[in-house]
């Protein structure tokens, strides 16, 4: 019997009746998805965005940049498009220098778990 059952749900998942979802570990992001270095300029106004992948419908309340909330997010079809605060960001990381290499870290929660995932960012002074 119960071998009869675990097979008729392996039939109903496969035939897609019931959602199969993305699992916390599963979510990746990428910081500037369209620029390789991730480039984070110093005392420059703007907005960062970050790609998360693998977390459809995720609540973005319960996202933060190195503790910086989400301003915008964007349904990209493929992935979530997020933006933060550039200059929250900068104060939340601290001192940098020119050409430095920095990890981001970026918590939340999906579906009840907690996630972490990280990207860097390269620091450059205006005008540089």
């Amino acid at each position: 019997m119960k071998k009869n059952l675990f097979l008729l749900l392996i039939i109903v998942l496969l035939a897609g009746a019931l959602p199969i979802s993305a699992l916390a570990e599963d979510i990746i992001i990428d910081i500037k998805p369209d620029d390789e270095d991730n480039i984070l300029t110093v005392n420059r106004k703007s907005l960062l965005p970050v790609a998360i992948y693998n977390a459809p419908d995720i609540d973005t309340t319960t996202i933060f940049l190195e503790g910086v909330g989400v301003t915008t997010s964007i349904d990209k079809g493929d992935y979530l498009l997020l933006k933060f605060d550039s200059q929250a960001l900068l104060t939340a990381i601290g001192d940098v220098e020119d050409g430095e290499v920095v990890d981001l870290t970026l918590v939340g929660e999906y579906e009840g778990d907690e996630f972490v995932a990280t990207d860097f960012v390269t620091i450059r002074a205006r005008g540089n």
